[in-house]
């Protein structure tokens, strides 16, 4: 969302804008947990729920890895802990960081030339 002036000037009033494509969870407990961040008043917590809305490079295989890896998460705070635990494990200390495992077909590296 943006805003935009109103015709008075006076007043700031709410424009929708489409963003283009968002990630969804399948799972519907992760999904109520992303609108719990995304709904929040708390500008810091509604930017994170934004970034993963805003994720479209995710493959559905790999975004099933991920649902898989939260499983039990209930609410904001976990789903927060449970992704910092995955990106510890699967990306950053992985001997093959998910981000560049071939099998997960990642959106971001699908279009690129073997060049870049």
């Amino acid at each position: 969302m943006t805003w935009q002036r109103s015709a008075s000037a006076l007043h700031l009033m709410p424009v929708e804008v489409d963003s283009g494509p968002t990630l969804n969870f399948s799972v519907p407990v992760l999904q109520s947990a992303l609108g719990q961040l995304v709904g929040t008043a708390d500008q810091v917590l509604r930017a994170i729920g934004d970034n993963y809305r805003f994720e479209e490079t995710v493959s559905d295989m790999r975004r099933s890895g991920f649902e898989s890896f939260c499983d039990g998460v209930v609410g904001e705070l976990e789903l927060r802990r449970r992704h910092t635990d995955y990106f510890g494990e699967r990306c950053r200390d992985a001997l093959l960081p998910e981000t560049f495992d071939e099998s997960l077909q990642p959106a971001a590296h699908r279009l690129l030339d073997e060049e870049q």
